[in-house]
């Protein structure tokens, strides 16, 4: 009897001592997290929360300007209003995300305790006056403030670039360079044709000449831009990140050797190159 008691005593020490495993959420900031969880199974749930508002210039400025809303979105989505009802409501001290007079918002999103998101804030024509990429951390109360914006030029790879430009005012430059070269096979052929010069132009303006002296320099690999043994051009051009020209090579007679139409992006150094086989194919063709 003493012995079958000692054994049971036994087991019943053993199996309280073994540990349950609880799966869930162990992050403290989500908003299922499970106390008594011990393995996290990845499930966190999270939420923040943003509001928008407008300082006393952006205000004025916007009110000025003849705008009459502004419709705010985060990740594309319509998240409120704000409207001109003899100007605009505007604070200069970050408002508390309940706050009625402004836009505010909750985010919920999964497995970090942080999140990324996009916003603007467009007025009735459709035009983009804010925008920009925030991190919201969980539970958060992160204020957003739009001060008076700063028309420029936007795209980094404009020459006219302004990083403090908050609205794109469709004011980007760019600038692109072209140049123009012989393969060895091309410089023979026109060579053996009596070609004495080669006359390029781009949009019908003549941008430089090749010349036959005892021959063409030619190349077999792509010359730098502005390699001062071919024929180089910067192109300037607005509002878009490329820009498509037409270009021809002319000998001394006027006639057309060859003539494409190609894209130039911005900041690109782009290598034409005039082949045999180019010159003798559009020739069949035309």
């Amino acid at each position: 009897m003493k012995k079958t008691l000692l054994l049971s005593l036994s087991l019943i020490t053993l199996i309280s001592c073994e540990k349950t495993t609880i799966e869930g959420c162990t992050e403290p900031m989500a908003i299922n997290y499970n106390p008594r969880a011990s393995v996290n199974n990845n499930s966190c749930d999270f939420t923040g929360d943003m509001i928008f508002y407008l300082d006393a210039a952006a205000g004025l400025y916007l009110y000025n300007y003849g705008i009459e809303e502004l419709t705010f979105y985060v990740n594309g989505q319509i998240i409120g209003f704000q409207y001109n009802n003899g100007g605009f409501f505007t604070s200069e001290n970050p408002p508390n995300c309940s706050n009625n007079l402004f836009t505010s918002h909750s985010v919920f999103w999964s497995d970090n305790s942080y999140t990324t998101i996009s916003w603007q804030a467009i007025d009735e024509t459709g035009f983009v006056w804010f925008g920009d990429t925030e991190t919201l951390l969980a539970n958060e109360c992160l204020s957003v403030e739009l001060t008076v914006p700063i028309a420029g030029c936007t795209n980094p790879m404009a020459i006219n670039y302004n990083p403090n430009a908050t609205i794109n005012n469709n004011s980007c430059d760019f600038t692109g360079d072209i140049i123009f070269y012989l393969d060895q096979a091309a410089g023979i052929y026109l060579y053996n044709e009596g070609v004495q010069e080669l006359t390029f132009y781009i949009d019908g303006n003549n941008i430089g000449t090749q010349y036959n002296n005892g021959g063409f320099y030619t190349t077999q690999t792509p010359p730098n831009c502005f390699d001062d043994f071919f024929t180089s051009r910067s192109i300037y051009w607005s509002n878009n990140t490329y820009t498509t020209i037409n270009w021809q090579a002319v000998d001394e007679t006027g006639f057309i050797w060859y003539e494409n139409t190609t894209s130039l992006s911005a900041t690109e150094c782009l290598s034409m190159e005039l082949t045999a086989n180019k010159l003798t194919v559009y020739q069949e063709n035309n």
